[in-house]
């Protein structure tokens, strides 16, 4: 993504508003695109349901969208991060052929299981058949345009992500009230779904045009299964992390069963999405920002290092490279702290507009903070995999996994005062954990590299 953000820093050099405005708006749309386009669309469609389908057709569509959106970004999450490495490699090696057999043999391959799974289990949701045949596709759908993302940002064509994104939303809100309108609950969820399916050709067209090769099978991007099966652990912990205070939430004693196997906690998830949408100013800065500033000194320190500049040299710039990455990540703070606490003072009007009870108030609160903690955690991570500390990266996802789980099951069960303190605990711990892990590593940056080089065989 370092590449996309040097490019939007292009459009920066106009140092007007509209570039300011469009750089920005690109920016946002890039870091947070796969999970804001639809929570904007499903606000909408909150809004304007009334007139073609009842409260509880919605309530349906809107569980139907959320289980789907979560179960495929996990479900993907691990080859997701696979894909990243594999096309890192083969982009560095010069063989950007080999993309377009990568992109044809990982679809081939994980939309049939996905298609499989999806299958499984509406078949036993108590839905008619052709709504259970549209949440399908809409699964299989999205996990195609989790799978694609990653093609894209080699294209690094940020224009098309975000006419993707863009369109796609629009088709969906567009789709579900013109088609709700005829067919009911189902023509409101195959309006979406067209929507979402508008995304995924948007996508397909742009990655089968900008690569050559053949449409071939190829396995080679499957062996690294093999060589870092570090990454599909992190690839499932991480994703599965996020969202496991959701699966928490959904047991019976705050759970309500919506209908089959569909069970939410509206107050819970209401209060945790909305706070997390608090932070997007934060990704798309840190895209633009931050990570194209960091990005420039890595390079010119491992440029040191393979050069085999003097060892002062090499430390000099070590030091540019961490002052870098402090100063951007200070500048952040002092960007989104203001813009979270904001949404705190205001977060009474805020939740009233949008309809949502008190208890959702006192999450939001407590989650604004644990978002503003998980955004820079997910930085962290970022800046860990930039030195290929892969395990490290494992073993902070991992613990997240666990802290989260544990610390939402004894805040769940605590009772609704402590409602969110799970999020917030287990952000802050894990973040002072990466924090202390990515510390070390840099103190002890030429040692690592030094020493973790394959020795020559004689």
């Amino acid at each position: 993504m370092a590449g996309i953000g040097f490019q939007l820093r292009r459009i920066l050099a106009g140092n007007d508003y509209t570039s300011t405005t469009k750089a920005y708006l690109y920016a946002t749309v890039l870091s947070a695109g796969p999970w804001l386009s639809p929570v904007v669309c499903l606000v909408g469609l909150g809004i304007f349901y009334h007139l073609v389908v009842s409260y509880e057709s919605m309530t349906m569509v809107r569980i139907t969208v959320i289980y789907t959106y979560i179960f495929s970004f996990i479900f993907t999450g691990s080859f997701q991060i696979l894909e990243t490495r594999y096309l890192s490699d083969i982009i560095y090696q010069g063989k950007k052929e080999a993309c377009l057999p990568a992109f044809v043999s990982i679809f081939v391959l994980i939309l049939p299981i996905s298609l499989f799974m999806a299958t499984g289990f509406y078949y036993f949701v108590d839905m008619s058949i052709l709504y259970r045949l549209i949440a399908v596709s809409l699964y299989t759908i999205l996990c195609g345009i989790w799978l694609g993302m990653n093609f894209l940002s080699v294209v690094k064509d940020y224009t098309a992500i975000f006419c993707g994104f863009f369109i796609g939303a629009l088709v969906s809100f567009l789709g579900a009230i013109g088609l709700g309108r005829v067919l009911g609950i189902e023509g409101f969820l195959l309006g979406f779904t067209i929507g979402q399916f508008v995304t995924l050709v948007m996508f397909l067209g742009k990655i089968m045009g900008e690569f050559s090769g053949s449409y071939s099978f190829s396995a080679d991007m499957f062996r690294y299964v093999k060589i870092y099966p570090e990454l599909l652990v992190t690839g499932f912990a991480f994703n599965m992390a996020i969202w496991v205070d959701k699966f928490i939430f959904w047991l019976p004693e705050t759970g309500v069963k919506i209908h089959s196997l569909f069970y939410s906690c509206g107050d819970y998830e209401g209060g945790t999405l909305l706070a997390f949408l608090t932070v997007v100013p934060s990704f798309a800065i840190f895209l633009i920002r931050v990570e194209t500033g960091f990005y420039e000194k890595w390079r010119l320190f491992y440029e040191t290092l393979l050069n085999k500049r003097p060892l002062a040299l090499i430390r000099k710039s070590k030091g540019e490279m961490i002052d870098s990455l402090r100063n951007g990540i200070f500048n952040l703070v002092k960007i989104q702290a203001p813009i979270s606490i904001c949404f705190l003072i205001f977060a009474p009007q805020i939740v009233g507009f949008l309809g949502l009870s008190p208890v959702a108030l006192f999450i939001f609160r407590i989650a604004v903070v644990g978002a503003f903690l998980q955004a820079f955690l997910m930085m962290s991570l970022i800046i860990l995999y930039y030195f290929d500390f892969r395990k490290s990266v494992m073993q902070v996802s991992l613990v997240y996994l666990v802290a989260h789980l544990f610390l939402s099951y004894v805040t769940h069960e605590a009772g609704v005062r402590y409602f969110g303190y799970g999020y917030f605990l287990a952000n802050l711990w894990c973040l002072l954990y990466a924090y202390a892990i990515l510390t070390k590593k840099l103190d002890n940056l030429e040692y690592i590299t030094f020493a973790f080089q394959p020795l020559p065989t004689l």
